[in-house]
């Protein structure tokens, strides 16, 4: 049992010595510890303001792009047309694709002129 006082006693004066690094280990320390450093980065560009886009950019990409626009604006264009065009001028214009039979009785051709107006009556000044 002697032993076991023998290494207290030795433990407890190792504790009372304060245990100090060299010089030489604490500069390799400190070089070691400098080389993983991450480089300092040089200074950054000066950026100028952000630009806020247009009107007409915003409103491009709500629809999806320029090319949607375009063709929103081509589909707005050709119904505009085809509504306010006669069954003789549509097939005209169509090549004959889209035909209206001609030998149609009578009452047919009065309801196809109820449904489709004369472009006259949007050209003709109102004498009131």
């Amino acid at each position: 049992m002697a032993g076991e006082t023998e290494l207290d006693d030795l433990l407890a004066a190792a504790g009372r010595v304060p245990m100090v690094p060299s010089d030489a280990l604490m500069a390799r320390v400190l070089a070691d510890a400098e080389a993983m450093l991450p480089p300092v980065p040089q200074a950054l560009p000066q950026r100028g303001a952000p630009v806020r886009p247009g009107l007409w950019q915003r409103l491009s990409a709500a629809f999806g792009g320029a090319g949607a626009l375009a063709g929103l604006g081509t589909a707005t264009v050709a119904g505009l047309a085809f509504g306010l065009m006669q069954p003789s001028t549509l097939s005209l214009v169509t090549g004959g694709y889209m035909t209206i039979d001609s030998a149609a009785d009578t009452a047919a051709d009065t309801a196809d002129e109820a449904l489709f107006p004369d472009m006259t009556l949007f050209l003709t000044e109102d004498q009131g």
